[in-house]
């Protein structure tokens, strides 16, 4: 791999003032005119969809690091994003895949003319968030805090709508579920935050493997009741059934004879002989999009990027997918910069977390160049899935 430090030097840029954390407070969010929204349609004749996702933040930001690198010890680490995030969108060049960004606050803050060149070059830019806390740990007004702050920086700096949201470490939990209420009511139209696995730091082994609409959360928020509000989630999410209902309302195939059929609910075939499936984002407020899963014997496994990328045969990813395409449902992956970076400075890590954090570094660029050669077609942006432009 490609020794990063020695890129040419990108042309000058104007000066800048220097970039620090300043309180974005009180924010002031100007209300955007949406594009009016047409429901992505699935047809007999078209392909589910494919996205690839990129959480853009430093690699001295991981949850692993947490322990060990302190928010004030950031501004003194080299940073390597510019060069991490130039070689893997020439890899996207490549293979003539946008994808969408879920771009760190505190990266943006420090670097915005990547940012504004990512958005130029075609990707969707979304929110990671400010300071890469997991909401878990985060009060509620920290939380609207951290959405709000971030959107409204990555609008200045892009001038476009940011709608897609994804919470650091997949902190959308059966503990938090009020968290999608506050991120709707920050103007959110789309959220990609709950795994629908089993692990010990985040997931939701029953939520649905599809996009479904969380609904209610956001108008019980505005009604001043965060009890109602994560009741309105939880009822979608407690239960195999209810998630699988939830599931297939998101996604519903249409028989000739006008009835309707459950189109790709958890592990099972699509139904009968489509005609249509309709996701329509107007009927909710907010726009649940989980990772993919592959299901085997009736459970989720992760098979989305990250670790399970780097670890795993490549084999168990590329089953999932074929999987999702034969049931007609969005294939949703994600991966950092600092995974495709093989030089990449090592941190003071316990030994399990050094091991999870480096192992497999040196061949990320080759699996995802292999991955992106076997499944050339279907990709698109996050934000396609609200609206089909």
């Amino acid at each position: 791999m490609e020794n990063f430090s020695d890129h040419p030097a990108p042309p000058p840029e104007a000066p800048e003032a220097p970039h620090t954390l300043t309180p974005l407070h009180p924010y002031t969010l100007t209300p955007h005119t949406p594009t009016p929204l047409h429901p992505y349609t699935l047809t007999s004749h078209t392909l589910a969809p494919r996205t690839l996702t990129i959480d853009v933040e430093e690699y001295f930001h991981i949850e692993a690091a947490r322990a060990t690198v302190k928010p004030a010890d950031w501004p003194s680490l080299p940073s390597r994003v510019e060069g991490q995030m130039d070689h893997l969108l020439e890899i996207l060049a490549e293979h003539r895949v946008q994808a969408t960004l879920f771009v760190l606050g505190w990266v943006a803050q420090q670097r915005p003319e990547l940012v504004k060149r990512w958005h130029a070059a075609g990707h969707e830019i979304a929110s990671h968030g400010m300071t890469h806390q997991r909401l878990t740990r985060l009060p509620p007004e920290e939380q609207l805090a951290e959405l709000c702050d971030s959107r409204k920086l990555l609008e200045d700096l892009t001038g476009d709508a940011v709608l897609g949201f994804r919470a650091p470490t997949w902190s959308v939990t059966r503990q938090n579920l009020d968290s999608l209420a506050r991120i709707a009511e920050a103007g959110y139209r789309y959220d990609a935050s709950i795994f629908p696995v089993r692990h010990p730091q985040y997931g939701v082994p029953d939520a649905p493997i599809t996009p479904y609409a969380v609904g209610g959360a956001a108008a019980a928020a505005r009604a001043g009741s965060e009890h109602e509000a994560s009741a309105s989630v939880s009822h979608a999410l407690s239960e195999h059934e209810a998630s699988a209902s939830v599931s297939c309302d998101a996604l519903r195939r249409q028989r000739p004879d006008g009835t309707l059929a459950d189109a790709a609910c958890s592990d099972g075939e699509p139904a009968g002989d489509a005609d249509s499936a309709t996701l329509d984002p107007r009927t909710s407020n907010l726009l649940e999009i989980p990772p993919l899963v592959w299901r085997v014997l009736g459970r989720n496994l992760p098979a989305a990027g990250g670790g399970y990328f780097r670890h795993l045969p490549l084999t168990l990813m590329k089953r999932a997918m074929r999987q999702a395409r034969k049931q007609r449902r969005a294939t949703v992956l994600y991966f950092h910069p600092w995974e495709f970076d093989a030089d990449l400075p090592r941190l003071p890590l316990p030994f399990v977390q050094r091991l999870r954090t480096y192992a497999g570094l040196r061949r990320s660029t080759a699996r995802l160049h292999e991955l992106l050669r076997c499944f050339p077609d279907g990709w698109t942006p996050m934000r396609s899935l609200l609206s089909a432009h």
